[in-house]
């Protein structure tokens, strides 16, 4: 076999619409070779006895090992592991897995729960009130469409009784994008406080007319955003809908704990005090406003910046430290956030609460379920390290080492591969590691095996 070189693809290669979220798109791309005899005119036969389309992985930091079975779930979008010592698992149209597992990690009692209906369901967490004889769940969900998303369809929903039956819609008429952006993950917070994450509802912070999946629907006042609300205060309102272009603040008791997330589908709350969540980066044509400073509602101009446009081009995923009133660069004409990033586009200067990204993930990635892994498993090596599944690019689990001080990022390594769309990640009680994968219908457990060296 001769080896004729290599060739890396350009990102128009690839589709990476909707972030693969609607199982009708998806986003694998295909790759071939076409071999052709320019001259004469005798037919010639090709032969190749090997050919790949390969993904880079993350380099260094050693490996750890795991044994892997798995079990079917459809269309896994989120996990949270309850106290009665069940995994519950949210379907992306409205189902509520109640899963026992046995020491196999397979499953051996299936609870279904349909309360929600037919929604859009991204995000679920435990109430930290629970007991192990009473549940209650909390869920985020939206109008099911995905790709004509409903304004204001975006919902936190509390679940609890005989069931889950009995359900109390807490929060409303949060936004909406027409496609690939709603509310994602939410999780109470060490302050007894529900922290929701809801998407952009553009590409790059204003409207454009290049007929992407993001249509023509401009940000909102709590778009783009990680949402914070005392939902146990008394009188509590979480009637939260706003008209289209509709100026700040809020008109309900949810508000922005930080902003400018453009589509931030998952956070964890560290045990170092810190909370972290990873962006996803502009991936097709996308705007920034029209000008850097208030009001600077309106339609951007698809070119490229540096050729007279709005359209700053392809932007890799970002880790975030997450600090409450801070700005990370997703514009929204709502909250007077005109400035794009760092202002470098735009040629002014940044924001004053904005803060550069704590760390490059890359592009495409598709960076989505996080977990804070805390368990003793692996003689510590993982605790307290950031595990991040690539639904995308990769196909993987990043772990991310952070620094004694949580400020910075030691190194992001690969943690295990070979996955089909991986999207919710969650840790049992025994340290085995859940991954949820959209791409093949299942959920995989990732069960403690012996460190190898260097890990």
């Amino acid at each position: 076999m001769v080896r004729l070189g290599s060739f890396v693809a350009p990102p128009e290669f690839f589709s990476f619409d909707a972030a693969g979220i609607d199982p009708t798109i998806g986003t694998r791309s295909f790759g071939g070779i076409y071999a052709t005899h320019r001259e004469g005119s005798t037919p010639r036969t090709y032969t190749f006895n090997r050919f790949s389309v390969e993904a880079e992985a993350p380099s260094g930091g050693g490996t750890i090992d795991f044994d892997r079975s798995s079990f079917p779930v459809a269309n896994p979008t989120s996990m949270v592991w309850g106290p009665d010592n069940r995994l519950y698992v949210t379907e992306l149209f409205g189902k509520i897995h109640a899963l026992t597992l046995n020491a196999n990690k397979q499953v051996v009692a299936d609870e279904v729960i349909t309360t929600l209906g037919s929604r859009l369901t991204l995000g679920i967490t435990i109430d930290p009130q629970s007991t192990a004889s009473n549940v209650i769940l909390w869920v985020g969900h939206s109008n099911p469409s995905t790709s004509e998303g409903r304004l204001n369809s975006s919902t936190v929903t509390r679940l609890s009784g005989s069931r889950f039956t009995t359900r109390q819609d807490v929060i409303t008429g949060l936004p909406r994008a027409i496609a690939n952006h709603a509310i994602n993950s939410l999780h109470f917070g060490p302050n007894g406080k529900l922290y929701v994450a809801v998407g952009g509802n553009t590409a790059a912070g204003a409207p454009n007319t290049a007929n992407t999946d993001f249509g023509r629907r401009a940000e909102q006042p709590l778009s783009a955003a990680l949402l914070v609300a005392d939902v146990r205060t008394t009188n509590f309102d979480g009637s939260c809908a706003t008209p289209a272009n509709t100026y700040g603040p809020s008109p309900c008791d949810v508000v922005p704990y930080a902003t400018g997330l453009r589509n931030m589908y998952d956070f964890v709350h560290h045990t170092n005090g810190s909370i972290y969540g990873a962006d996803n980066g502009l991936g097709v044509t996308g705007t920034y406003p029209p000008k850097p400073a208030a009001s600077c509602t309106g339609f951007g101009n698809t070119a490229l910046w540096n050729q007279g446009g709005h359209n700053p081009g392809e932007q890799s995923d970002e880790l975030e430290r997450l600090v409450q009133g801070k700005y990370y660069g997703h514009p929204n004409p709502y909250r007077n956030e005109c400035v794009f990033k760092n202002g470098s586009y735009q040629g002014v200067l940044r924001p004053s609460n904005y803060v550069a990204p704590m760390y490059n993930l890359g592009l495409h990635k598709s960076a989505d379920g996080m977990i804070e892994y805390t368990s003793d498993m692996f003689d510590g090596a993982l605790k307290g390290e950031l595990l991040i599944a690539n639904y995308s690019v990769g196909d993987d689990i990043t772990r991310v080492k952070l620094s004694s001080d949580g400020r910075s990022v030691v190194r992001a390594t690969q943690l295990a591969s070979g996955f089909s769309n991986p999207l919710p990640l969650a840790q049992g009680p025994d340290g085995t590691i859940y991954v949820g994968e959209m791409g093949a219908g299942k959920i995989t457990a990732l069960e403690p095996g012996p460190p190898t060296p260097g890990a």
